[in-house]
């Protein structure tokens, strides 16, 4: 493997931890807030979900 080899896939590894760090979270905030406030929980999760598959749009259209 090249170097550029290597830092693609350094890349790739830390975007998915990023991401996938982010269900902790997002399920915390679900139980904390998703009694007290469902209609702006579910909001928050919707934005969540859009910013997730605005992140994976490139990677699926250009095929990385």
């Amino acid at each position: 493997m090249s170097l550029r080899d290597w830092r693609i896939h350094a890349v790739a590894h830390l975007w998915q931890i990023l991401i996938g760090g982010q269900l902790p979270l997002l399920a915390f905030f679900l139980i904390k807030w998703l009694p007290r406030a469902p209609r702006a929980a579910l909001s928050v999760l919707a934005l969540q979900i859009l910013a997730a598959l605005a992140a994976m749009a490139p990677v699926y259209l250009l095929g990385l």
